[in-house]
């Protein structure tokens, strides 16, 4: 033992032998590293890129995409096929393009929550948007969201008694924000307090709506209450377009409150046109329900007898 110690301590005194072992670490140190710098470099991985030029604020889907494989070494932050799910849904930038045949980066998508007034680029051609006012009460402790339905009933004073019927039904919400106006459900990490709702109305159902808040606003001794009601129906675009005025009584009562301009007068006529259509339609609907009851219960009857 002594004898391999002092062997390799005599070895190690050599400045020849120290010189050779030094060159030789430095060489496999060398040989090493640039294998694996020329491994990343020959080293392909698949990602998307844009078919075509995407212009700002527009939404990626997957026809936008093509794929192509570049080095693993390519620099930026992209996404890469891996990804492609994360990408698909996403919106380019507000203040850029996407050039033809570019990788997707990072910081040119972006959430649709993170457009400015992302709430408006979801409302159909001749609706209108409504910012209405709402708190913790109105909202059910906050448990509207968008992409939802709702009701909206009206209380009101009708020569000394109290009148409470359903005014609108199936009024989409676009967004809920707090009074900074951030999205009140982006974020899971801080509470954040509703102070408006978005609302898409049709023009005409818009004018009702709006004229009835200001009779509210105006007549307080009419008493007038607007109630938010949550709709089981979930939004969909087999409904969207389906918002409809159900109360003539409290249409007429929110027109005698008003005096009308320019072509409200005609929109309002052709709203109660569309009112008394859609009630022949339900009693039509509610008659041929009613038929094939009958019909089923004849059916049965016949099988029992």
């Amino acid at each position: 033992m002594g004898n391999l110690s002092g062997t390799l301590k005599k070895f190690m005194g050599n400045k020849n032998t120290v010189t050779i072992v030094g060159v030789l670490i430095c060489i496999l140190v060398l040989y090493f590293g640039y294998s694996y710098r020329v491994n990343k470099a020959v080293k392909m991985i698949r990602v998307p890129y844009a078919r075509d030029t995407i212009q700002p604020k527009t939404k990626i889907t997957s026809e936008m995409i093509d794929y192509m494989e570049i080095p693993e070494s390519f620099e930026g932050n992209y996404y890469t096929y891996g990804d492609i799910n994360s990408l698909i849904g996403k919106y380019s930038s507000y203040n850029t393009i996407i050039p033809k045949g570019s990788l997707f980066y990072d910081e040119l998508v972006i959430n649709e929550d993170k457009i400015p007034d992302a709430v408006f680029y979801n409302v159909k051609k001749g609706y209108v948007v409504d910012n209405y006012k709402v708190g913790m009460d109105s909202t059910y402790a906050n448990s509207i969201m968008p992409d939802s339905l709702i009701d909206i009933y009206v209380k009101y004073n009708n020569n000394g008694k109290v009148s409470y019927g359903k005014f609108f039904e199936n009024v989409s919400v676009l967004a809920v924000k707090d009074g900074s106006g951030a999205n009140v459900f982006e974020s899971t990490e801080e509470s954040r307090t509703p102070a408006y709702m978005f609302l898409s109305l049709p023009k005409t159902q818009y004018y009702a709506f709006k004229l009835l808040q200001y009779a509210r606003d105006e007549f307080s001794d009419f008493g007038i209450e607007i109630v938010i009601v949550p709709n089981t129906q979930e939004y969909t675009s087999n409904n969207e377009g389906a918002v409809r005025v159900s109360s003539n009584d409290i249409l007429a009562f929110v027109e005698d409150k008003i005096t009308k301009i320019d072509s409200q007068d005609e929109e309002f006529n052709k709203l109660k046109e569309d009112m008394a259509n859609q009630k022949l339609e339900d009693e039509n609907q509610d008659d041929t329900t009613d038929d094939n009851s009958d019909t089923n219960n004849d059916s049965n009857d016949n099988i029992n007898g």
